[in-house]
């Protein structure tokens, strides 16, 4: 979830993708087989980033099992397998959790905790000091506490931010460098980045970028991963950013036809140590 990660789990695209769920129809039918080249180039993208890439198999009744961040949150040596808001997705937890339960972490069922809990990874930014979790379509109170009294106790402050449209917090916010956050110009992600300076106990920096996908970023090692066709936001983020960071293109243009953004295809953690 910050630069300090070692660590990804990702899972591949099955042939049922263009099932997947979406807010709207796209202009064009999601293409199966770009998307799963996509999905390609960024796993491979992450291999030359971090030491380890685990990959968990498609599994062809999820159609959108590739979109593993909605499955988990992962902070320290502690996951919450979430219950994700649309009950077809709820299947995708059961091979993640084996996952990282094989890791050595700390598992924790949401759903155990609290059954009407409900929560997206993608509502989930992490800073590497507070997490804040949108209000969102998928993610609702109940989760919101469940995350709270799991991760305050081991010093994270959690807090609650209304996603007022469009479907996850990290849509619209997500984090780039300590401090550093990377905000929509558009009324979901300015309002919640008011909220996030309102809570906070710290002060973040926002660059506010013009196109509204560039505002979900992945940040790996010293690298940022930014998608494709976004090239106003890209100069802003290297004019913005240290020199230190790396900026490199990810093409998502199938991913984004099932509301799927970068951070949606990955989880990011730092490694255990047993």
């Amino acid at each position: 979830m910050t630069e300090h990660c070692d660590l990804a789990v990702v899972r591949r695209v099955p042939s049922s993708f263009f099932e997947a769920l979406r807010m709207d129809e796209p202009e064009h039918a999601i293409d199966v087989a770009k998307a799963k080249e996509q999905h390609d180039r960024y796993v491979q993208t992450l291999k030359g980033i971090l030491p380890t890439v685990l990959e968990v198999a498609a599994d062809e009744a999820c159609p959108d099992c590739m979109f593993i961040e909605d499955t988990a949150v992962v902070i320290g040596a502690t996951a919450v397998i979430t219950q994700p808001g649309a009950p077809s997705r709820r299947p995708e937890t059961r091979p993640v959790r084996d996952v990282l339960s094989g890791l050595g972490l700390t598992i924790v069922d949401m759903s155990a905790v609290n059954p009407d809990a409900l929560t997206d990874g993608g509502d989930v930014l992490f800073t590497g000091r507070e997490l804040f979790v949108g209000l969102s379509k998928r993610t609702n109170a109940a989760g919101l506490e469940v995350l709270k009294s799991t991760f305050e106790v081991l010093g994270v402050p959690v807090y609650g931010v209304s996603v007022i449209e469009g479907l996850h917090l990290k849509s619209v916010v997500t984090f780039a460098d300590t401090d550093v956050l990377v905000v929509a110009n558009n009324r979901a992600g300015l309002a919640a980045f008011e909220t996030i300076r309102q809570l906070s106990k710290f002060t973040y920096t926002g660059i506010v970028v013009p196109e509204a996908a560039a505002a979900n970023v992945v940040r790996a090692g010293n690298t940022l991963l930014v998608p494709s066709g976004c090239a106003a936001s890209e100069q802003l983020l290297c004019d913005r950013l240290s020199a230190a960071i790396t900026i490199v293109r990810v093409e998502n243009s199938e991913g984004a036809k099932a509301d799927g953004a970068l951070t949606c295809c990955s989880l990011l953690i730092r490694k255990p140590v047993k």
